[in-house]
């Protein structure tokens, strides 16, 4: 159990910190939530991509249904052979 809090803990900090340079950046008005940004919740994620074949570094999210987002909060490639490392 506490091994996912702690992991929870980091995908809720990911999620923080893409939400306010968006916010910072001007991309979504300051009254929206990190969860109202990304259209899911901080327990709806199963592990958290941090490098991408061909892009690099950077933050997605891999969701209990299949489907990834990205740290702009856009929907990304969902098949794992494309990222070679990821957070559970």
């Amino acid at each position: 159990m506490a091994h996912e809090l702690e992991n929870l803990n980091l995908y809720r900090a990911a999620m923080n910190q893409c939400w306010w340079l968006a916010v910072k950046h001007g991309r979504i008005p300051a009254g929206t939530t990190p969860e109202q940004f990304f259209g899911f919740r901080v327990i709806d994620i199963a592990c958290m991509h941090v490098h991408l074949a061909g892009e690099g570094r950077g933050v997605w999210f891999r969701l209990d249904d299949g489907r990834v987002v990205d740290s702009n909060g856009e929907p990304a490639i969902a098949d794992r052979s494309h990222y070679d490392a990821e957070i559970q």
